[in-house]
């Protein structure tokens, strides 16, 4: 799939290598072949203690949902927002014969498939519980103890997931070049859809009843199918670990984390814009429950359009991969999110009805779905590609943060603006939240394409604090001085 040894052509190095790695047609095909496949697994396997588990807490243990919400989505947050950025720098620092990112994939994945094994036999495990003396032993009731053995798996399932999420995402900068970078994540989100698809079509209905087969099929299937795409997709060689001191110290470390991520404009617009799109999101959350203040709308008519919608975006993915590659994802994004703005007022002004709905729907999928094409290879192409998870992280971590405060934010404001709770009133007001970020968030991207144009463009661009960057400005001091030894006659 790939070699080393004599250089290539110019156009074959930029159009089929990425680092170190060069690929075929063939070659290329097969990895996409083998990543694609890889997603198919891990998606199916991430979807499987969510959906489930769940129900399983509240319908069979009768946990309260204060007790599943801290289970399911407190405790596993908070680990994310400590464990991811510590896992992404480390990462990026790693050299092994076996690269920098699978690692942490493989050697995760017998601990994953262990405790995924467990949750599907929780139900099993609380019976033992119920009828054993082993919680009388701890002078804990049985109820208590079957609550406290579970929250140790669900941690332990998020903890080594944990790893494989951080990594996983960073994978595709590394392997795929950047020339097909735009298409492969198109391909990637329509396998995504697909798998989400497969599980709710096959898998979800017999979670009642075969719950215990579920999670085990999961765990087989990441670990032999995930386990395969590791095996088989090779990561290439990447340049020394800058500072390596900085590994003797915490404090050094998380310094030089902060310094690189969050002190140049580049990096802080892009986060800004981000965290603009979190804050979208965190206005949209009862979207379903505002339109059925909608006369003429209904769960079935609503479901019927969305699903509608699901199969415009599997058409509308590719397309959006292929403008990233074609015209840059970071002008896609310009693009997209210019017209999605006129989109979130027009839905203030005109979403009164279902035809309304219907065809303000069809028409803010479109941009919307390109612009979500673009998302991933904007930051491939402006993040250094030596730090990659590293600056992912930071992202992340401050789009977190900002969801959060979102989420608090745009309840008081659909509270204070939707007369006494009235929904028909918070959703139009939905919109003007939305449409409001998504000016931020074009007004920042704005400011990081002037960045792109004044840092080489199209014509070479070179990330701030990147290895290429500082070759290109000893390169250019190189010639200066060479210019200036000249003697004048």
């Amino acid at each position: 799939m790939s070699t080393f040894g004599s250089e290539p052509s110019p156009e074959v190095r930029n159009s089929y290598g990425v680092g170190t790695l060069r690929y075929t047609k063939a070659g290329l095909f097969v990895l996409f072949g083998w990543l694609l496949w890889g997603d198919f697994c891990f998606t199916v396997m991430e979807r499987v203690l969510p959906a489930i588990y769940p129900v399983y807490l509240m319908d069979k243990l009768g946990a309260s949902n204060k007790i599943t919400n801290i289970l399911m989505v407190t405790i596993p947050q908070f680990m994310i927002v400590f464990l991811c950025p510590a896992i992404s720098f480390r990462s990026d620092r790693t050299r092994t014969r076996w690269g920098r990112r699978i690692p942490y994939m493989t050697y995760t994945a017998p601990f994953l498939c262990l405790f995924l094994v467990g949750l599907g036999y929780s139900e099993q495990i609380s019976a033992f519980l119920q009828l054993s003396r082993f919680p009388e032993w701890l002078y804990i009731r049985p109820y208590a103890a079957t609550i406290a053995l579970l929250g140790f798996l669900i941690i332990s399932f998020n903890f080594f997931n944990d790893f494989v999420a951080s990594v996983y995402w960073y994978l595709f900068a590394d392997v795929v070049p950047k020339a097909f970078l735009g298409r492969f994540l198109g391909l990637f989100r329509m396998v995504g859809i697909l798998a989400e698809w497969f599980f709710q079509e096959y898998i979800f209905p017999y979670a009642g009843t075969h719950m215990h087969w579920i999670f085990l099929g999961a765990a087989v299937l990441y670990g032999v199918g995930f386990g395969m795409m590791c095996w088989r997709v090779k990561e290439g060689q990447y340049p020394p670990v800058e500072n390596p001191e900085a590994d003797s110290s915490i404090v050094a470390q998380v310094k030089m984390y902060f310094r690189d991520c969050f002190t140049h404009p580049v990096y802080v617009l892009l986060f800004l814009h981000s965290a603009g799109m979190a804050l979208v999101g965190a206005g949209m959350l009862a979207n379903t429950v505002f339109l059925l203040a909608v006369p003429g709308l209904t769960y079935d008519n609503i479901g019927h359009v969305k699903g509608q919608v699901a199969l415009l975006t599997m058409c509308l993915t590719y397309l959006g991969g292929w403008m990233s590659d074609r015209y840059h994802a970071l002008r896609t994004s310009l693009l997209t999110l210019a017209v999605l703005v006129p989109v979130q007022f027009a839905c203030f002004y005109w979403l009164v009805d279902y035809p309304s709905f219907v065809w303000l729907t069809w028409v803010g999928t479109i941009p919307y779905v390109l612009f979500q094409a673009a998302v991933i290879p904007l930051y491939i192409s402006l993040f250094p590609p030596e730090k990659y998870g590293q600056f992912s992280s930071a992202n992340a971590m401050f789009r977190s943060a900002m969801a959060v405060l979102g989420g608090l934010a745009s309840g008081w404001f659909l509270d204070y603006m939707s007369n006494n709770g009235q929904m028909k009133d918070a959703l139009r007001w939905m919109y003007i939240w939305s449409g409001f970020w998504h000016i931020i968030g074009l007004i920042c991207l704005v400011g990081v394409y002037f960045y792109w144009k004044r840092g080489g463009g199209d014509l070479g661009y070179t990330p701030p604090g990147s290895i290429a960057e500082r070759e290109r400005l000893a390169g250019a001091g190189a010639v200066e001085g060479t210019e200036a030894s000249v003697p004048v006659r």
